[in-house]
């Protein structure tokens, strides 16, 4: 029997967590590779609201944005200079 953890944001991924899920993510990348059918499956057997990350450039989205993915917040980052 497999054990699932659901994370959300009451309940956030440790580190260690953080870590394992990009580690099988970098592995079977091919699997999960964003076609519009595997996330209008995420969409149609999520619970609740679907968020991800995907930088400006990046085509895919345009995919999220025709599925109905909004930007809804900025992202704002200070890179601090080292001497």
């Amino acid at each position: 029997m497999t054990d699932y953890k659901l994370f959300n944001d009451k309940n956030k991924p440790s580190s260690t967590e953080k870590n394992t899920i990009i580690e099988f993510l970098f592995h079977h990348l091919e699997n999960f590779g964003g076609r519009k059918e595997d996330i209008e499956k995420a969409i149609e057997t999520a619970d609740g609201n679907i968020a991800l990350h995907v930088e400006p450039d990046n085509p895919a989205r345009y995919l999220y944005e025709k599925l109905g993915f909004t930007n809804k917040y900025l992202e704002m980052r200070y890179v601090k200079q080292r001497n």
